[in-house]
């Protein structure tokens, strides 16, 4: 893509050497696949990021497409915000993790976190939680809006993005608030994390138990009840 290059002022040499460390643990390859405007500051901006993390590991492979170019696999992204990447599996299936927006700052993190979790065993996560994900019947969307200088907001887009690694019914999106203020108005976010949970506004970091709680309550068919009740 004309204007790209494989170098990012977000990533500087100590950084790089750290998350070659992580990629090393990966079992299977991943691609980040990215729809973006090059003449734009920040799809530019993303571009060279994601080209530049593709230097690090031949276990990652990152593909850009300009909008419009592969409507195949924009169909994974909200068609109103850009820019936008996500992580596939080397197979193309979508794992359900997206970011809108440049994953700088603190979310340099949830990023790195989400490859991990996508190309090995992942973050160790309870087996009864597995279990209660493995009841979801209707599909779960978190989104969390995020601020890039926000301490607190990585752990929530991690957990949210360990659970769409476990279940196909589920898909977790990191959200740039700055780059959105419709949206800030629209769903009144005075501070973050804030997270929309299919409709459903939850504000601050919760437990990972809480969020397997609350895909539950919105992803499981409710039983029939019969009798006088």
């Amino acid at each position: 893509m004309e204007g790209i290059k494989a170098e990012s002022r977000l990533l500087t040499e100590e950084l790089k050497g750290q998350i070659t460390g992580v990629f090393q643990k990966l079992e299977r390859k991943i691609q980040i696949i990215a729809i973006l405007d090059p003449e734009e500051e920040k799809g530019k901006e993303l571009g060279c990021f994601l080209m530049a993390i593709g230097t690090l590991h031949p276990m990652v492979e990152v593909s850009l497409y300009c909008c419009g170019e592969n409507q195949e696999l924009e169909q994974h992204f909200d068609p109103e915000m850009r820019p936008v990447s996500g992580i596939f599996l080397e197979d193309g299936n979508f794992t359900g993790a997206a970011f809108y927006g440049v994953p700088g700052g603190q979310e340099l993190n949830s990023f790195i976190f989400a490859i991990y979790n996508a190309g090995s065993v992942g973050q160790a996560i309870e087996k009864r939680l597995i279990k209660k994900l493995e009841k979801l019947e209707k599909p779960v969307h978190f989104r969390t809006f995020v601020s890039l200088a926000c301490h607190h907001c990585p752990k929530m887009v991690i957990d949210c993005q360990r659970l769409c690694m476990l279940s196909p019914w589920i898909c977790a999106d990191m959200v740039d608030a700055s780059l959105y203020p419709e949206m800030q108005d629209r769903y009144q976010i005075q501070r973050v994390p804030m997270t929309l949970v299919n409709d459903e506004k939850v504000m601050g970091v919760k437990a990972i138990e809480t969020l397997v709680e609350l895909a539950c309550t919105h992803g499981c068919e409710k039983k029939k009840r019969f009798g006088r009740f």
